[in-house]
């Protein structure tokens, strides 16, 4: 029987279409169900009233603690690995409604939920398969039939998202201390719980959904600004400091191990259902890469260790949902290891492959490696990068700066360039600048 998921009332999950895709979305009546329960777990312990600082925080946590006491529950009755395979479909689903909402092409009302809604979303998947590889492995389950599951997963991904929704909220209150507050309302009202917001949680508010919000407007704003190709996609440039220590390292050249996660992306099928996402034996498939490149077992197994996510990674490194930059999470390792009991396996999204691959050169520019690869070559060649992404950077801002009719120099050479141009070695030393825009007295300014 083919695999099918359905929820405790045999309701087959709900989605919703967003750009030309469709995505998984629980159902309304799963919403309303847990919301029944929460709120008769709150009202258990708390009365209607307001509440303020440490006490909205213990409300916080308190809500916290029941959301992932379930899910950490619920996933334990996971027992198949279909449900990896679907949370990364979603995921892979997810990436290019993203890439959709950060080129424009969502109408309003797409654009509108999936700013609200994606970054939740995204987290949510994440952690989900976190706990899915930190939970369990399947080794019983070799090549079995899938068979219809008694699993929610609708309730198994709501309990996940409001775990990542309140430990958000629990950050709030940790910065804005004493002035925040909650409100919990009398049975029968529209919400049983709410923020009241106060000056300083406004303020938060605002920086948090500018904080959300930023890398697509930042996407708008650059291509205005930027003079030439930006400097953090400029792989070729990297390869020029990185293809030598590379090669030692690992056996391929910088441009050799992109080209190596292109090539796997390309002779991947297309994935257009949970059915397509890629599962290989371990050894079989490096074995492969290693004949096709001309590596040894050692090497590409070094290579893989800094883009693998594995249970002892997770067992070693817990989830902490206050600690956001955390290098041991499927958006930084993108394979995922699953053992069973003929043999390992590595899984994959094609998108997420791409992401890594993107963002790839941005931890080079900010010397964020994988501990693997972290060796004295490849950390000098990351050095230089990150100087040179400095001195890329300088540049930019002095032709942006010349634009605008603003000259400049360090306050020991007394006076502007003869030329009109910027000859200090960098921005960071300007203590003089000069303002001369055509039929306007000149404007001098100290930095």
């Amino acid at each position: 029987m083919e695999f099918q998921l359905i929820n405790q009332d045999g309701v087959y999950p709900n989605s919703i279409e967003i750009g030309s895709l469709s995505i998984f979305a629980p159902n309304l009546k799963s919403r309303i169900d847990l919301r029944i329960e929460i709120e008769n777990y709150l009202r258990e312990k708390y009365k209607p009233g307001v509440y303020q600082g440490p006490a909205a925080n213990e409300i916080s946590q308190y809500l916290f603690s029941f959301y992932n006491t379930e899910f950490k529950k619920n996933i334990t009755l996971i027992d198949n690995p279909f449900f990896i395979y679907f949370t990364l479909f979603q995921s892979d689903l997810a990436s290019r409604i993203h890439n959709q909402f950060r080129t424009n092409k969502l109408d309003k009302n797409q654009a509108r939920y999936w700013e609200k809604n994606g970054p939740l979303f995204r987290r949510t998947l994440s952690y989900l398969l976190d706990e899915m590889i930190l939970q369990f492995e399947f080794p019983n389950m070799p090549n079995q039939t899938f068979v219809e599951s008694l699993i929610d997963f609708d309730r198994l991904f709501l309990l996940s998202e409001k775990a990542i929704e309140y430990s958000v909220i629990s950050n709030e209150i940790y910065y804005l201390n004493k002035s925040y507050k909650v409100k919990i309302n009398p049975e029968g009202s529209e919400f049983f719980i709410e923020s009241i917001k106060t000056k300083q949680s406004k303020k938060y508010s605002q920086l948090h959904e500018y904080y959300v919000n930023q890398t697509s407007i930042d996407s708008s704003l650059r291509e205005k600004y930027i003079n030439g190709k930006p400097y953090e996609q400029d792989w070729i440039k990297h390869g020029s400091f990185l293809n030598n220590s590379f090669k030692t390292s690992v056996g391929l050249t910088y441009h050799e191990f992109m080209y190596l996660l292109t090539t796997i992306c390309l002779s991947t099928n297309p994935i257009n259902s949970e059915k397509d996402i890629p599962l290989v034996h371990k050894d079989e498939f490096f074995n492969d890469l290693s004949r096709q490149f001309d590596i040894t077992k050692d090497q590409i197994n070094l290579f893989f260790d800094g883009l693998t996510l594995r249970k002892q990674h997770l067992d070693l490194n817990k989830r902490s949902f206050r600690k956001f930059k955390q290098s041991y999470r499927v958006g930084k390792r993108p394979f995922l290891e699953i053992c069973k009991s003929d043999g390992t396996f590595l899984t994959w999204s094609n998108e997420l492959i791409k992401e890594r691959l993107n963002f790839l050169d941005n931890d080079f520019i900010f010397k964020t490696l994988p501990s693997e690869w972290n060796n004295k070559t490849i950390s000098l060649a990351v050095n230089r990068i990150s100087n040179d992404a400095g001195k890329w950077f300088e540049a930019q801002v002095k032709y942006n700066l010349l634009q605008m009719g603003f000259f400049g120099d360090q306050i020991k050479d007394k006076i502007t360039s003869k030329n009109g141009g910027l000859n200090c070695l960098d921005v960071g030393g300007f203590e003089f600048m000069r303002n001369h825009q055509k039929g306007q007295p000149a404007t001098s300014i100290l930095v």
